[in-house]
């Protein structure tokens, strides 16, 4: 999608993304991140997003329960490569 609805929050989503994947962020603050975007997305066009940063919010929590600490940042790549995916 070449025209968001809210382009300031998929910068900042992008940005905060790319932070993770380089170690800049930890774990609680890339989900924070997404928490927010995905509030702050309430237009019915952009409906598929929200859900998608819903679906990755929560499974970023039940990974914080189930991974071990050692393995938690690996398996949470993942989920953020997929959001990476959903806003390119």
């Amino acid at each position: 999608m070449s025209e968001w609805i809210y382009p300031e929050v998929i910068k900042k989503l992008r940005l905060s993304c790319a932070e993770f994947l380089e170690g800049k962020l930890s774990v609680a603050e890339i989900q924070s991140e997404i928490y927010g975007a995905e509030s702050s997305i309430i237009a019915i066009d952009e409906k598929w997003l929200r859900q998608i940063l819903f679906e990755a919010e929560n499974e970023i929590e039940l990974l914080t329960f189930t991974v071990d600490n050692d393995k938690l940042t690996g398996s949470v790549t993942a989920v953020v490569q997929n959001i990476i995916k959903a806003i390119s």
